[in-house]
């Protein structure tokens, strides 16, 4: 994720020597950048400042921005479907003409935050004042679940969503945990099922959030057995349900 002047990224995959709060990530400067910021500020990324003032109502002009045209060409870009990328409520943010996701309280169902997309590059940001929480379809509240299916990001979710499977997303390999427990316990769930990806970040950021929810809910790990491959991309490739759940592995 980069801030809104494009000098500072956060990443969590990539160390650096300014770690996040939390296990969250890493800080970044950008190569080449020059930041507009007065130097006696400690530099932040937009989806870490306290509170997106109007987020419902910034998503509501997103849902009203976005055509069937739109979310068509998104899902041919993807290899997802359509009705998966309604269930999350993708919209068009016409400040940066990006895609946006909806990102919401795991108690009250508040958008306190907006991923967008870049159409061409597929770069990711925030809209300013956004709080990182976690993706939540809309069909999740009506199929009561047993156990709850954990993604990263957005896209690995439609994918998900797009072969029948209900889960929710988070919006990197590391965090969110405290909004997985009150979503487990809102929802009853006692079970936690982490797809993680296959790579070190992955496997590292899902043990983290194993140790933080191993006290509340029963959690295990899978992975996609194929090195480098990701959900959206098996997906992509053609797979149904029963495929996608042959790809992946438990991890202990």
């Amino acid at each position: 994720m980069v801030s809104d002047d494009g000098t500072v990224a956060i990443c969590c995959r990539v160390r650096s020597q300014r770690p996040l709060p939390k296990f969250s990530g890493w800080r970044h400067q950008v190569a080449g950048a020059k930041s507009t910021r007065r130097s006696n500020r400690r530099p932040t990324s937009s989806c870490l400042r306290s509170r997106l003032i109007g987020g419902g109502s910034i998503h509501r002009q997103c849902l009203q921005a976005i055509t069937d045209a739109d979310v068509s060409w998104l899902a041919d870009e993807l290899g997802v479907t359509s009705h998966a990328l309604r269930d999350l409520e993708v919209g068009h943010y016409e400040p940066t003409s990006s895609f946006s996701f909806p990102m919401r309280s795991a108690d009250t169902d508040q958008v306190v935050g907006i991923r967008t997309r870049d159409p061409n590059s597929g770069q990711k940001r925030c809209v300013t004042g956004s709080m990182t929480s976690l993706f939540i379809p809309r069909s999740l509240f009506s199929c009561s679940p047993m156990e709850l299916l954990v993604v990263e990001g957005e896209s690995d979710l439609a994918a998900l969503l797009s072969v029948g499977l209900p889960g929710v997303g988070r919006p990197s390999c590391r965090g969110c945990e405290q909004d997985l427990i009150r979503l487990t316990r809102r929802l009853r769930i006692r079970h936690v099922c982490l797809i993680a990806d296959s790579d070190d970040p992955g496997l590292k950021g899902a043990a983290a959030a194993r140790k933080q929810l191993g006290g509340y809910v029963h959690i295990r790990i899978i992975t996609p057995g194929q090195q480098g491959r990701d959900i959206r991309q098996i997906v992509a490739a053609g797979a149904d349900q029963e495929q996608l759940l042959g790809e992946l592995i438990s991890v202990r």
